[in-house]
């Protein structure tokens, strides 16, 4: 759960409506008021909004993109492609790079020892291939395409091949950029020589190691020089470098066929990076340039060459900035084919579809041109969202998993989760990949200066880069966090299960330390499906959990926990999902459960409670009965404005039902605000910025990351015809009883059970009926100042439609009434953010 500001309950706040969608929304808005008394006055015009709910990470395809191998004929169109997405094996497309499918280069070991893989530049059937592995055997070798594959040892003392080229002669060249050492094979492999650079006058390391396309020279890059050789393990020749002249340090470098090749390098006089372009393999550099205006982040991050045509020479380049350049006249001119949302690891060209493909680093693939696509080889699910200082650097987390069958080559392993960093949420790149995360992702509520996340029994104290094990609890072992709330001091405070609630929801800790010491709670139940901490929990240690029958507890010590209520007839086939506090809960005592009742008729439900858990009310009205309700999130200025979010599962057997839902009156009516492909599960919502200027996330499993932009400056509400007016005289509520301690029991909890019935039902009387002295806060907005005359309230609306928290013995209605509610901003279509 999060939480944003939307503004004052007193006023309607729409969400402006971009205008493609005025159409949509006139008939979303014509839903609402039909059926309806209310004649709605003409809305201003809305101002332009960029974007509304989008998809942002469409199944989290990709990775981090190695290498990339175009197989077959030049002349083949759509020809297959194989993939290496860093640290996860090599996966092989023979649809136009619209499916994958794994391949195993060496069975016997993980996917991950495959680090680059490269065609033979002398078999013109494309067909013939080379993998680079880490740890002997060295080499993979396939002669049909990449669909199987054999080993070779590789030469002795070698540890690791990053980067293979193959000459047009078949000699293989393989380097460790760790080393200056180049090994070289005419044999495919079978026998080795090795060169030293510093033997051959060349200082550094192997940056990048090539082969021309049509004829028997290979390439160099090394210690920001461009070398040349038609003799390998013999002479090398530096045709570009600080050295030379021009006199340029060289960061890239390809070559296209005909002899022509590329750099960018940075010039020794100007330090200004360029493209520099010759037609004799490096013997001179009359040609080059840089796209204008340059990039918003001008760093090269990779360059490939080809031609467009016969003798029509091309050169790519790709940016930091992601902005991705296509010159067809030796660099002096340049036409941006595509803005990618991450940055680049390498660019490709296929000849004979004319496609441009580039990796990225932590997006997957994407075409650039012709069209536009985004392809991956790995998908992850999206598990779980943590933005604790969204409101002061807009930073998100995402803990996503790896699908299993996706990345096991056949083999059993430990699920791989992803960490995915992003500030705002358009673009997002991956922190790293860990075998050690929960399906949850939490945020200390002083993450700003503490830097720390908390998944499943880990935690870490550097936003995600490393990750550490919790301190053992009681029982012996390092306990599940399922909460994490404020904390006075140094650490925030943590609720920890011993077992999580797919594998029971048992064995209840608290650590006031961040993690490191853990208390047992007097907790006995089982089937705890959540745990929330009060925003107030450092003046008063309450706490609340509930299991998935719905029996609620709370502490008011942080420690000992009494039954407190339990959701009205949850049968035992009716299940609790989510539980959620008011982010003022001090003040209005408000708690909200999304359950899903597989037993009724209509399965889905919101209930709430506005005195601290004993009661609840079951709030319904316009949710599909078949949707499937899974969690919440509340804005952050819930008591005055009742805005709240609830999403849920939508099973491939599912119809086109709405997924996500949203009210401005703490649920008394829902409104739809997105249909999630179907397989679309959301776990995890968050809320951050305000509802003026802020967005709301959601985890949506094997959919990806979606957004919704909140961009909600306050507009007039609708404005009632005025009607009959009939006024209501003032009565005297009838007295709710108050359920009280004395009334709760007070033994200790045993495991899996229901505690005694003394706990009120739905048949007791509720306290949002009628205010008491001691009673809840109300818990709906108050009528728009606009509403003139509007129809006569019940009794019921009156005490359910305030919300001033100020307890009263009566209750006095007012001549007017609250007009048929409305969403207090429109319900817009969710979008997805590519990859």
């Amino acid at each position: 759960m999060s939480t944003g500001h939307p503004s004052s309950a007193s006023r309607r706040v729409p969400l402006a409506a971009p205008p493609w969608r005025a159409g949509a929304l006139a008939a979303a808005v014509a839903a609402v008021v039909v059926g309806t008394l209310l004649t709605v006055a003409p809305r201003p015009a809305a101002r332009a909004q960029a974007d509304t709910w989008r998809p942002v990470l469409d199944g989290l395809y990709g990775d981090r993109v190695a290498a990339l191998a175009l197989v077959g004929p030049a002349s083949q169109v759509s020809r297959p492609l194989l993939i290496l997405p860093a640290d996860q094996g090599l996966f092989r497309s023979t649809d136009g790079a619209r499916t994958w499918s794994p391949v195993a280069v060496d069975p016997q070991r993980s996917p991950s020892v495959v680090l680059t893989v490269a065609r033979a530049g002398s078999d013109d059937a494309g067909r013939v291939l080379y993998a680079g592995l880490r740890n002997p055997p060295l080499l993979g070798v396939s002669d049909d395409g990449g669909a199987t594959w054999s080993t070779r040892p590789g030469p002795a003392g070698a540890s690791r091949f990053d980067r293979v080229a193959v000459a047009r002669t078949g000699q293989i060249l393989a380097a460790d950029r760790s080393q200056g050492l180049v090994w070289t094979s005419a044999d495919q492999g079978d026998t080795w020589s090795t060169q030293t650079l510093a033997d051959a006058g060349i200082a550094g390391r192997v940056d990048d190691i090539f082969a021309a396309p049509d004829d028997p020279v290979v390439y160099l890059v090394a210690g920001g020089a461009l070398y040349r050789s038609t003799d390998v393990p013999g002479q090398w020749q530096a045709v570009l470098g600080p050295a030379g002249t021009p006199a340029a340090t060289v960061s890239h470098a390809a070559v296209g066929p005909r002899g022509r090749l590329y750099a960018v390098a940075r010039g020794a006089a100007d330090d200004v990076e360029r493209l520099f372009a010759s037609e004799d393999r490096g013997d001179t550099w009359p040609f080059g340039g840089w796209p204008s205006p340059a990039p918003a982040a001008g760093t090269a991050r990779a360059l490939t060459a080809g031609e467009v045509g016969e003798n029509l020479p091309a050169v790519w380049l790709a940016f930091e900035s992601g902005e991705v350049y296509q010159s067809d006249d030796k660099g002096a001119g340049w036409t941006r084919l595509r803005t990618l949302p991450a940055p680049p690891t390498l660019v490709a060209f296929d000849p004979a579809s004319r496609e441009v493909w580039v990796g990225t680093d932590g997006l997957g693939l994407f075409r650039a041109a012709p069209g536009w696509g985004q392809f991956g080889a790995v998908p992850v699910e999206a598990l779980a969202l943590a933005g604790a200082t969204y409101n002061l650097d807009r930073q998100v987390f995402l803990n996503a998993r790896i699908r299993p069958s996706r990345r096991d080559g056949g083999v059993v392993r430990p699920a791989l989760h992803g960490l995915y960093a992003s500030v705002g949420g358009d673009t997002w790149a991956r922190v790293d990949s860990y075998d050690v995360l929960g399906t949850n992702l939490l945020a200390s509520p002083d993450f700003k200066r503490d830097r720390r996340l908390f998944s499943g029994r880990v935690v870490s104290h550097d936003a995600g880069l490393t990750w550490s094990p919790l301190g053992a609890a009681p029982g012996g072992a390092a306990p599940y966090v399922a909460a994490v709330g404020p904390m006075t001091g140094t650490h925030p405070v943590l609720y920890g299960l011993g077992q999580p609630y797919d594998a029971g929801g048992t064995d209840l800790v608290r650590s006031e330390d961040g993690g490191q010491s853990w208390v047992a709670t007097d907790v006995t139940v089982g089937g705890i499906a959540a745990v929330v901490v009060s925003p107030a929990y450092v003046e008063e240690r309450v706490v609340y959990l509930a299991t998935d029958r719905g029996v609620v507890f709370k502490a008011v010590d942080g420690l000992s926990f009494e039954q407190v209520g339990r959701i009205a007839a949850l049968t035992p086939e009716r299940v609790l999902y989510d539980l959620v506090i008011s982010p003022r809960f001090r003040n209005d005592q408000t708690l909200l459960a999304a359950v899903e009742d597989t037993a009724g008729a209509a399965r889905a439900a919101m209930f709430i409670s506005i005195d601290g858990g004993k009661t609840w009310t079951r709030r319904a009205d316009n949710l599909p009965g078949n949707a499937r309700p899974r969690t919440l999130v509340l804005s952050p200025s819930f008591s005055s404005d009742r805005v709240v979010f609830m999403a849920g599962e939508r099973r491939t057997t599912d119809p086109a039902l709405p997924t996500v839902f949203g009210s401005d009156a703490a649920g008394i009516s829902w409104y739809p605000e997105a249909t999630l492909p179907p397989g679309a599960y959301v776990r995890s919502l968050l809320w951050g910025g305000t509802l003026a200027a802020g967005r709301l996330f959601a985890a949506a499993g094997p959919a990806g990351v979606w957004v919704r932009t909140l961009d909600g400056a306050p507009e007039p509400g609708p404005t009632p015809t005025p009607g009959p007016v009939t006024p209501t005289a003032t009565r005297e509520p009838t007295p709710s009883p108050t359920p009280t301690a004395s009334a709760m029991p007070t033994a200790s909890l045993t495991p899996g059970g229901t505690p005694p019935s003394a706990t009120p039902t739905a048949d007791a009387p509720t306290p949002a009926a009628t205010a008491t002295a001691s009673g809840a806060p109300p818990d709906t907005a108050t009528p728009s100042p606009t509403a003139t005359s509007p129809a006569t309230a019940t009794a019921t609306d009156i005490a359910t439609a305030t919300d001033t928290a100020t307890p009263t013995t009566t209750a006095t209605p007012p001549a007017t009434a609250t007009p048929a509610r409305r969403p207090a901003y429109l319900p817009l279509a969710w979008q997805r953010i590519r990859r």
